[in-house]
């Protein structure tokens, strides 16, 4: 495990399909982020590892106060490299997930939640 995945990486009990795994989602004040990796999710490699400290890129959700994905118009501050990593809105207006988001800017993101939390 390394600094930047520290307490992200607790495996939640869940039935296994195909090599699907989820993560518990950390909480930051009122929002939680989720960040996910498995041969299901937006990550590199896309493999479901025994290790997680192998990946360098992981899928993240930003949920907010009110349950729902947020974007990065939602979450100031966070930086540039993951705003580029945002899926955008889908046509059923639902907001979708920062995919291949590098695991080095985790701790940026968890910075940005944190401020927003404090409105700030």
């Amino acid at each position: 495990m390394n600094k930047h995945t520290k307490g992200v990486w607790t495996p939640v009990e869940l039935e296994r399909h195909r090599s699907f795994r989820h993560f518990k989602a950390e909480e930051i004040g009122e929002y939680l982020l989720s960040v996910q990796a498995s041969e299901c999710h937006y990550c590199d490699p896309r493999k479901t590892l025994a290790d997680p400290s192998g990946y360098s890129r992981v899928e993240v959700g930003i949920m907010g106060p009110d349950g729902e994905l947020q974007g990065p118009e939602d979450v100031e501050g966070l930086p540039d490299e993951v705003v580029e990593c945002y899926e955008g809105t889908g046509e059923s207006g639902v907001r979708g997930v920062f995919a291949w988001v590098p695991v080095s800017c985790l701790d940026e993101i968890r910075a940005a939640i944190a401020k927003a939390t404090k409105g700030e």
